[in-house]
Order: C-alpha cells, then sequence, then structure tokens
C-alpha cells in the first residue's frame, strides 16, 4: 500500500497508464473491460488507504501526517491529483457499465465510484500552499 502522497500519485498514474493501454489493445488482449474494473478495484480498495475521517469521533485524524491525503500540496498537485482520478472514473464507468450484471459487480460498481469520490472529498478540500482560495 502507498505510504506517502507521491507513492499515490505514482499508483494512480501507472493505473491510469494500464488502463489506457488495456483500452486501445482491445483488438488484441481479450476480456479488456473486465480487466479494467478488476485493477482499478484494487487500486481503490488494496494499493492506496481511505482517507481518515476529520474531526473528534472515532479513527480521526490527529494530525497531517495521519492520513497521506492531507498532505500539504500545490495547487498544480491538485489539478494533477482531480484529473487522474477523472480519467480512472471515467475508464471505470465504461468498463463497469459494459460488463454483464452480477451481484458481486453491482458491489463493485457502487464501492469504487465511493471509494474515489472520497479521495477527491479529502483532495478537493486541501488548501493549496502557493494559491489558497
Amino acid at each position: 500500500a502507498a505510504t506517502s502522497l507521491a507513492e499515490a500519485v505514482s499508483v494512480l498514474r501507472e493505473c491510469d497508464l494500464l488502463c489506457t493501454t488495456t483500452a486501445v489493445q482491445a483488438h488484441s488482449v481479450l476480456n479488456t473491460n473486465f480487466l479494467k474494473v478488476a485493477l482499478i478495484q484494487h487500486t481503490f480498495t488494496c494499493a492506496l488507504p481511505m482517507p481518515k475521517p476529520e474531526g473528534e469521533g472515532v479513527g480521526a485524524v490527529l494530525s497531517e501526517r495521519a492520513c497521506l491525503w492531507r498532505t500539504p500540496m500545490l495547487y498544480a498537485q491538485q489539478l494533477d491529483l482531480m484529473l487522474l482520478l477523472q480519467r480512472i472514473c471515467e475508464h471505470f464507468a465504461a468498463s463497469a457499465l459494459s460488463i454483464d450484471h452480477t451481484r458481486s459487480l453491482d458491489g463493485v460498481r457502487m464501492a469504487v465510484p465511493a471509494c474515489i469520490a472520497a479521495v477527491a472529498d479529502v483532495v478537493m478540500r486541501q488548501i493549496a500552499t502557493d494559491k489558497p482560495s
């Protein structure tokens, strides 16, 4: 699992690159939709940690170092992360909706976008260090 923001961004870039490569090689790779869904599911449920809640509750973040997504970042890094998440979400939606329905796939279709939304939420709520808004 990623332990720093740089590792997390690297994991997301690799996921996007593999999804794009798989999509353009559909003529020679079988079951591309299944492969992309499995890759994105693994990325967000195993390779990347979910953001920790903020506040006073159980499991809440007490410092910025407790959650890698709350690391101070530049505006350009925020924008880059949001674009990566958007591209991965588009790959996931296109692939997941091209596969026949099953109960387990329905669970994946709900859980993975929720994970992506949680990461996007915490990234968007960060105050950029160079251009605070």
